[in-house]
């Protein structure tokens, strides 16, 4: 006999997020739960410490946020009608005199809502022990960031993209268009002004655009091996209608 599973991934603030509830409601037996660390439990017994401990991450965040007197500070904008897409700073780990290095991403590294973003949490948590390394990132909601990206890095900035999907500029690559933002380009030239970085490293190919806002630091262009894959076999699927 067959059984039927639902898996659903408890990342928060994201878009249709109540559309999990269909998991519970077609497979409430079979309900697989993963939250933003990758662990996963079920609606059972034995997934009772795993859940429990779920629970009790979630509360941390939640009182660290709003009701700790040493939680994360925001640099509000000078501005009092802030554009949607304007950074927004956050304060992370105090500077520890490590070379600084700024890392622009496509996206934040937590939570763990995808490969890129597991790929990039495991190497810059490393990373910590031997750089202080500055945030910059894209959202697509106005959520602050999460409390591990604060505690690992020294500043956090969010950009919150609201390229189309239809980009008016089809000189270029979709992907490319769509993560074009200047208030993006201006955070990272004040933080390679501010910070007088080691290196800098851009997360993702569309991320190359933003090279020449290094100036003379050196760069890092970090490809991942997904994109190439998905290329070939859209070259392959092409060819094989020619």
């Amino acid at each position: 006999m067959l059984s039927r599973q639902a898996g659903v991934l408890l990342v928060p603030n994201v878009r249709f997020r109540r559309m999990r509830l269909l998991a519970l409601v077609l497979a409430p037996l079979y309900f697989l739960a993963v939250n933003e660390h990758l662990n996963d439990f079920m609606l059972r017994p034995a997934s009772l410490p795993a859940t429990a401990r779920c629970l009790l991450w979630r509360l941390r965040n939640f009182t660290r946020w709003h009701l700790s007197s040493d939680g994360p500070a925001l640099v509000p904008s000078s501005s009092p009608a802030r554009a949607l897409d304007e950074p927004i700073v956050y304060q992370g780990k105090p500077a520890t005199g490590k070379p600084h290095i700024p890392i622009a991403s496509a996206w934040v590294p937590f939570p763990l809502s995808h490969g890129g973003a597991v790929r990039t949490h495991n190497l810059t948590l490393r990373a910590a022990e031997h750089w202080d390394q500055i945030l910059l990132g894209f959202i697509e909601t106005g959520e602050p960031p999460a409390l591990e990206l604060l505690d690992r890095f020294v500043e956090v900035i969010l950009v919150r993209r609201t390229g189309s999907h239809l980009p008016k500029d089809r000189g270029r690559p979709e992907m490319v268009a769509r993560f074009d933002s200047s208030a993006f380009r201006d955070a990272l030239r004040e933080s390679i002004r501010r910070w007088n970085p080691a290196v800098a490293q851009l997360e993702f190919t569309h991320m190359a655009q933003y090279a020449r806002e290094c100036n003379a630091v050196p760069t890092i262009l970090v490809e991942h091996d997904i994109t190439f894959d998905l290329y070939r076999q859209m070259l392959y699927r092409e060819l094989a209608h020619i």
